[in-house]
């Protein structure tokens, strides 16, 4: 579901997957490549998170009884979790805080079903770049009929063509983004958002990338680039960001307020203190943890996952032959 747009210049947020934020509203009036005060300072460009292991050293998988959103924080976490700690250390935040955030403000998605980069073009914003003196070449293939700029959009691949919605499926956005590639690729990058964070791609320079070029190719490469981008966009033109300041004081709707715009920061503020406890929680000294055995797993590798040994991990399932667990099988891990 689509919130309804912020005022431009009302929060510096990205647009997340299915969601409308303010990115689209508050462009640039020239393809130029901006300039930033920190140039020399992005996390993209830091030879430590760049080695950095992605996954963390010790997973939390699904945790009994915490519901869906523990879940989804759990997967996160397993997914991302060493690089999120490595990240919450370098831009001085907990790490609840920042698995909070891409929890909230992304669900953790970077890639398509088919593997591609998810993208959402945006044509309104394609159009304004083309300008009048190409808007022929825009109409020809997109149309724009809704009562907002980022409502109502449809393309076609020719002339003769029916014109398709496609919004909402990815294999749609891919071919509209292709067209508008092969008008102008450049502008076309310029006016999509793309991966885990949704970034717009004029704001490259902002997440330390040549161009939108560079950075497209950066996010379809490895998801490592997707959280990099996401984080050098909340911490914003300097070390001490507004957004960062909230959130080390754990000011969850004030970070809310400069993300997602001051119309949804209570809603949004609310979620992610919602899952920063939740998080708190799944990470605390002995709280139960279950894990479901897919193909491929021993109690060993199991064991070695969780820092526990096979011998707990026997005695906590009551499990008779330790060569012995299937596919599905649900295990309690105790405490490490």
């Amino acid at each position: 579901i689509r919130a309804s747009a912020c005022r431009a210049g009302d929060a510096i947020s990205v647009w997340v997957f299915g969601r409308r934020a303010t990115q689209a509203d508050a462009m640039p009036t020239n393809t130029a490549a901006s300039t930033d005060a920190r140039s020399t300072d992005f996390l993209l460009h830091d030879p430590a998170l760049l080695a950095v292991p992605i996954t963390p050293t010790q997973g939390l998988s699904l945790v009994a009884g915490t519901g869906g959103r523990g879940e989804l924080l759990a997967r996160l976490w397993d997914r991302y979790g060493g690089l999120l700690e490595a990240l919450a250390e370098r831009v001085g935040i907990e790490v609840a805080a920042a698995v909070a955030i891409v929890s909230v403000e992304s669900g953790g998605r970077a890639f398509g079903d088919d593997g591609r980069l998810l993208v959402r073009f945006e044509p309104h914003v394609f159009a304004r770049y083309l300008g009048t003196g190409r808007r022929r070449e825009f109409d020809a293939h997109f149309r724009l009929q809704g009562r907002v700029p980022w409502e109502g959009h449809s393309f076609r691949a020719a002339s003769d063509a029916p014109w398709r919605p496609f919004h909402g499926a990815q294999r749609t956005e891919w071919e509209a983004l292709d067209i508008a590639r092969r008008i102008d690729d450049d502008l076309a990058l310029r006016s999509t958002s793309m991966g885990l964070a949704q970034v717009m791609g004029f704001n490259h320079a902002r997440v330390g990338h040549r161009s939108p070029r560079s950075m497209f190719d950066a996010l379809s490469s490895d998801v490592r680039y997707h959280l990099l981008a996401m984080f050098d966009f909340v911490r914003g033109a300097g070390r001490d960001s507004r957004a960062v300041d909230a959130l080390r004081r754990e000011d969850y709707v004030a970070f809310a307020r400069t993300y997602n715009g001051s119309g949804h920061a209570g809603y949004y503020g609310a979620l992610i203190e919602a899952d920063v406890a939740a998080f708190r929680a799944l990470r605390a000294p002995g709280a139960a943890r279950t894990y479901t055995v897919v193909a491929g797993d021993t109690l060993s590798r199991i064991g070695r996952r969780f820092g526990v040994s096979v011998v707990a991990l026997v005695r906590a399932n009551a499990i008779e032959d330790p060569d012995l667990i299937r596919v599905g099988q649900r295990l309690t891990i105790p405490p490490s």
